[in-house]
């Protein structure tokens, strides 16, 4: 047979010898002993049955010899789950020219996500421990590398799942540094975020002298105090802690009440009391007349 003369000098380019079938699914399949030059070139061992898998699979020679040239070491089987997900030979090469050598079924579960080798990398520089299990994750909930490396540079501690909990919860990167100056969790940025806490406000009792945790705060928030009145309380005098500013602000007690009561060189009335003046309809000028000192 003229097709199968045409083979016997493979042999040694092959790790064992064909059999008779293998001789004639080679030459069926009409692969020359160049495409096997060209693979042992390039480092691999392969027997007749890895040719003939490669080529039932639809693996060119390039394919493989781009593989090998490229830096990565698959294994055939390997190889064919890359080929047969779709993976061109240019993504894993890309990763270990990056440094990341991945195994294949981590590179075929990170292109069937979509994953971008310039995702994957710009997540790995924000966090080389990100895992490609993370960065797959990540990818799904829509995280955006930009978010991914903003938020890591605020809060380098966070995991992936915690950002993308941030992310639900609407809380862009700008909003998570306007939160930097206090000593707070991203879990507590959530709460506030959820009670419509604007940053401003905090800032504003912070400025005040209130150092609160976030409940303290959204208390506050949502008993109405404006963010106005901590600073007018404290310029008319008062060192009211945050439960009594809510009770003076139910009771309908406004700043310019409480500086019309403060006398300087006196001791200010407790938050009980103003508050009963306050209810009783008492103004202001009486309570300080009462208080004055007699001549």
């Amino acid at each position: 047979n003229r097709e199968l003369r045409r083979f016997p000098p493979m042999c040694w380019l092959l790790t064992q010898k064909p059999s008779a079938q293998e001789w004639l699914l080679l030459a069926l399949h009409d692969v020359a002993a160049a495409t096997i030059r060209d693979l042992k070139d390039a480092g691999y061992s392969v027997a007749a049955k890895d040719i003939l898998r490669l080529r039932q699979n639809g693996v060119s020679a390039d394919y493989l010899v781009m593989l090998r040239r490229g830096g990565c070491e698959f294994s055939i089987d390997d190889i064919l789950k890359l080929r047969r997900a779709g993976v061109q030979a240019e993504y894993p090469v890309t990763l270990k020219k990056a440094g990341f050598e991945l195994p294949a079924s981590e590179i075929v579960s990170l292109r069937h996500s979509g994953v971008a080798v310039e995702y994957f990398l710009s997540l790995k520089k924000a966090d080389p421990t990100v895992s490609s299990e993370q960065v797959v994750k990540l990818r799904h909930s829509g995280i955006g590398a930009e978010y991914f490396t903003g938020v890591r540079q605020i809060l380098p501690e966070v995991s992936g799942s915690e950002i993308i909990k941030l992310r639900n919860a609407g809380i862009s990167a700008d909003y998570l540094k306007q939160w930097r100056s206090f000593d707070i969790s991203w879990e507590d940025v959530i709460k506030l975020r959820s009670a419509g806490v604007p940053v401003e406000y905090a800032t504003a009792l912070k400025t005040a002298g209130y150092a609160l945790a976030p409940d303290p705060i959204i208390k506050l928030r949502h008993a109405g105090v404006p963010v106005d009145y901590f600073g007018a309380v404290k310029k008319a005098g008062f060192d009211l802690t945050w439960e009594e500013l809510i009770q003076l602000r139910r009771a309908g007690v406004t700043a310019e009440y409480l500086a019309a009561l403060h006398a300087p060189g006196q001791k200010n009335l407790s938050a009980e009391v103003i508050i009963d003046l306050r209810r009783r309809g008492v103004p202001a000028e009486t309570i300080k007349q009462i208080r004055a000192p007699a001549n």
